[in-house]
């Protein structure tokens, strides 16, 4: 098999003062002794699974032991090890950040400094925390921030609520009820609904989640009026199909659950393109991940399912291990198909105006969005807040205009020159280079006269130019 550079989803690390702390408080996760760990190791085990980057995460028991000043420390500590790790090697890994469940002030705290001065690739929740699963009330802020973030969560279960049975490792069974909990929490309270733009991957291909998919939808019919339940009845297959649709809203890896056994219910549920390869290492030992993966491999998958699961799929979730571009290749009119990496990128909306002011106020009151302060008689700006937003910028231009749009897009791209060469080969026109307050850009119209412009880099401006 050829190199199939794999994105593992499900693949942890352990900072050596927190191994230390764990050990000094006699805490096993999952009921096993907690193993070693090192990046050249890992690094090792990944090369040796066709493993080419890992998005690594903190295991149960995370940080929170019963004070919230402690889970503090602890969280801020080993997300910035996560942070270094990244910085050194920015292919080879990336990072869900921990948090302070069931301590949701200081949740809220880690996760913003996580997602916008560490840059993490997502978030890590444990299924339950101190007892608490995470479609309960009290986490509705959390959730209401991730989701404005439409943050990546990996869901991982923990030690259940309750104590364990001794000679049972709770890694065998108790995880996975512990996943099926917490899915079926985010189901029957509406949060699947309320917060849409969280991607949530479940650990281990969802735990029992496949298996008793069904099941699981029968317990959101409880509350069901009668003749609603009998309506349903009628129409079973469709509303069934209906009702099933929000499993596949869910993204799976495969962690310890590539088999022939588990694999069949996972595809029976889950959208394909919403599977990931996740390998449970270091907690899974080299020969289980060795072995978990030649099982994967046997599995009968048809190629594209199979490069989606190995790659393709989480490509979508971290597009910078993607490269941050599209390397899809691009038609021109002749025919001809081109395969540079396409480097553009919607930086802002933004609107010529006569006057600054007035046209900046209509804007922020229509999109209830705050201007920024220090807005001008030249330039104001709103900046991008949630999911889908863009930054919006108001540019005093008073001069008539002979373009079709007042409204245009700028971008930002990291080779201007040659981007302006393929657009103009797909038909665009060129306006003009500016050079001006300290930024370059180009200005270009579509083939049917729509102007926009393209940015140096991260030339592109964002402060009033005439400040």
């Amino acid at each position: 098999m050829s190199n199939p550079r794999r994105i593992d989803v499900h693949h942890h690390y352990i900072p050596p003062d927190y191994a230390l702390l764990l050990r000094e408080k006699g805490i096993r996760p999952g009921g096993i002794p907690l193993p070693a760990w090192a990046a050249p190791a890992t690094s090792r085990i990944m090369a040796a699974n066709g493993v080419e980057s890992a998005i690594v995460s903190l295991s149960t028991p995370g940080v929170w032991f019963g004070d919230a000043g402690e889970a503090r420390r602890w969280a801020r500590r080993v997300n910035e090890f996560g942070a270094a790790l990244v910085a050194d090697n920015p292919r080879g890994f990336g990072f869900f950040a921990t948090l302070t469940l069931p301590d949701v002030d200081g949740a809220l705290v880690e996760a913003a400094y996580a997602l916008d001065v560490l840059r993490a690739d997502g978030i890590v929740l444990l299924a339950n925390n101190a007892g608490i699963y995470l479609g309960d009330p009290r986490f509705a802020r959390l959730l209401a921030f991730l989701d404005e973030r439409a943050a990546v969560v990996l869901i991982h279960p923990g030690e259940l609520p309750g104590e364990p049975i001794a000679g049972l490792p709770t890694f065998a069974a108790d995880f996975l009820l512990d996943t099926t909990r917490t899915v079926l929490s985010l189901m029957l309270s509406g949060a699947m609904d309320t917060y849409p733009h969280i991607r949530f991957i479940l650990a281990h291909a969802g735990g029992f989640v496949p298996y008793v998919a069904h099941r699981l939808l029968l317990a959101t019919l409880r509350e069901e009026p009668k003749i609603k339940l009998a309506g349903l009845l009628v129409n079973r297959k469709r509303a069934v199909a209906q009702r099933m649709q929000v499993f596949k809203r869910f993204w799976y890896d495969t962690a310890l659950s590539s088999t022939p056994a588990a694999f069949p219910s996972l595809l029976a549920v889950a959208d394909p393109s919403h599977i990931l390869f996740g390998s449970d290492f270091p907690f899974a030992p080299p020969q289980a991940v060795k072995f978990m993966r030649a099982e994967y491999e046997d599995l009968d998958l048809d190629p594209a399912v199979r490069a989606g699961i190995d790659r393709g799929n989480a490509e979508t979730l971290f597009p910078r291990l993607a490269g941050g571009q599209s390397t899809r290749p691009w038609p021109s009119p002749d025919g001809r198909v081109h395969d540079r990496p396409m480097t553009l990128t919607p930086a802002a909306t933004t609107l010529d105006c006569t006057d600054v002011a007035a046209v900046s106020a209509f804007w922020s009151a229509a999109l209830d969005r705050p201007l920024d302060p220090g807005a001008s008689a030249y330039f104001a700006r709103i900046s991008a807040q949630g999911p889908g937003a863009s930054t919006w910028m108001f540019i005093g231009v008073p001069e008539p205009k002979t373009a079709k749009n007042r409204l245009h897009i700028d971008f930002v791209s990291d080779d201007r020159a040659a981007d302006v060469d393929r657009l103009l080969a797909l038909g665009a026109t060129k306006v003009a280079d500016h050079d001006e307050y300290g930024h370059r850009w180009t200005t270009l119209r579509d083939v049917e006269g729509n102007e926009f412009c393209i940015a140096e880099g991260n030339e592109f401006c964002i402060a009033d130019p005439h400040a």
